[in-house]
């Protein structure tokens, strides 16, 4: 089955990282649970982690903007 297109906007960010790190993503991905390459495994960790965030009341989630059609 074909995706719907994604309605919010999305942008490139870039950090660096040890080699330990990149390894454990490296892992996770091997697992088939965490995307196809470390970039998708670094994004389902750090939405994951954000919404357990927002549910524990420690964070705020921004409004949703979707993109003009």
């Amino acid at each position: 089955m074909a995706r719907t297109p994604n309605q919010l906007d999305t942008v490139d960010v870039r950090f660096s990282t040890t080699t330990q790190v990149r390894q454990c993503l490296e892992r996770l991905v091997a697992t088939g649970f965490y995307g196809r390459n470390t970039s998708d495994a670094v994004d389902r960790l750090l939405t994951e982690t954000l919404r357990r965030l927002a549910a524990e009341g420690v964070i705020k989630l921004p409004p949703v903007l979707t993109k003009e059609r």
